[in-house]
């Protein structure tokens, strides 16, 4: 069987093909054609796509896929949606526009310089709504356009999205999937690529706004069907499997979805949250390699499920799916993730974490702290 990584990346002609009964597809088609609508009249002239992403509820594995750890999340009926139409004529300019007065109308285009390097003034200290169309469309920059003859082509786009913004349902990751998929489109590069080749265009393309995500979100964007749950293994390599949500006529199945109206916005409080609990697992990870004695590199960041698989097969065992209760279960017996919560048994501060690391403090900057920044010097 083909894994759904392998999979072309979709394009439908009709919105039942991805929705799950005629209810939904009937909200679906209203809403798209009021966006087409709203394009023809702000931009003059209809749309020739329309492209989406839904956001993901995480059902099991919070904040593990960064550590390679599998997760199990859903894709939700929330959207964002882009209408969008190239614009061959206009030397690669972006014209980005949204049904959300909120957010206001605007373009930009990237600069080349003399070493066919691209830039788009992206500062992840400064963000705003566009900033994450300017990140996708550098990723595709950089994977199709750099140091070749052809142009990129510009596009008109018209946002729209049913995902609350900042409120744990990867309304990030749905804007940064839909708009490389967008760009995709208007550039004719969609048919040459997988959806694998998608979620890492956008796993990278949100790094680029300094968010060091681990795919759990624009997996389950790309990859969920409706009416099931989707189970994602990231290693050795990503790897997904969809599950089937038990439900009948008579006893449906539905997940709840509380929004609590507390916004959390990945890309700016990255340094004191997300990127930061990011960092704290490499660091317990490089802790924890010492512990068991496995050999890391200097600048290597490596994961927990990394040094895990390292360990068991300095045993003479072979790792896998299919042994990882196993592995855990010894780690735990073992009693070596005790030792992970420093000498008063309360989780340790930044000079112990150094420390138990082994290594410098320049290193352990240049290694780790530099990514809380969501930037790097150390290599991959």
């Amino acid at each position: 069987m083909t894994s759904l990584t392998q999979l072309p990346i979709t394009v439908h002609t009709t919105v039942k093909d991805f929705t799950e009964n005629t209810e939904n597809a009937l909200a679906v088609a209203h809403d798209w054609n009021q966006l087409a609508e709203t394009f023809q009249e702000r931009y003059g002239k209809p749309p020739t796509h329309i492209v989406r992403a839904p956001g993901r509820v995480n059902i099991i594995g919070e904040h593990i896929d960064y550590a390679l750890f599998g997760v199990l999340p859903a894709a939700i009926e929330n959207e964002l949606a882009i209408a969008v139409r190239a614009t061959p004529d206009s030397n690669g300019e972006i014209i980005v526009d949204n049904v959300d007065p909120k957010y206001t109308k605007t373009g930009f285009s990237a600069m080349e310089d003399v070493n066919g390097e691209w830039d788009l003034a992206i500062d992840p200290k400064a963000l705003r709504w566009e900033s994450y169309v300017k990140a996708a469309y550098l990723g595709v920059l950089e994977r199709f356009f750099k140091q070749t003859p052809e142009r990129p082509v510009g596009m008109e786009a018209l946002f729209s999205s049913t995902i609350p913004a900042g409120s744990g349902v990867s309304s990030s990751a749905a804007l940064i999937v839909a708009s490389t998929l967008a760009l995709l489109v208007v550039n004719g590069k969609l048919d040459i690529l997988t959806k694998g080749d998608l979620i890492s265009m956008s796993v990278g393309n949100e790094k680029k706004v300094g968010v060091n995500s681990g795919g759990m979100d624009q997996s389950a964007s790309i990859l969920s069907a409706p009416g099931h749950a989707l189970y994602i293994s990231f290693y050795p390599s990503l790897q997904s499997q969809p599950t089937p949500l038990p439900t009948s006529s008579k006893t449906p199945t539905a997940f709840v979805i509380a929004n609590s109206l507390t916004v959390s916005n990945k890309a700016e409080t990255g340094k004191s949250r997300y990127n930061l609990r990011v960092v704290e697992t490499l660091v317990g990870a490089k802790v924890l390699s010492r512990i068991l004695g496995v050999p890391t590199q200097l600048n290597e960041r490596a994961t927990y499920r990394e040094v895990l698989q390292r360990w068991w097969n300095q045993g003479g065992k072979e790792d896998g799916e299919d042994s990882l209760k196993e592995e855990i279960t010894a780690l735990l017996q073992g009693g070596y993730l005790e030792q992970l919560k420093g000498k008063d048994n309360d989780g340790v501060l930044l000079e112990e974490m150094v420390t138990m690391s082994g290594m410098s403090n320049d290193d352990f900057t240049r290694v780790f702290l530099s990514w809380v920044e969501g930037t790097s010097q150390a290599s991959e």
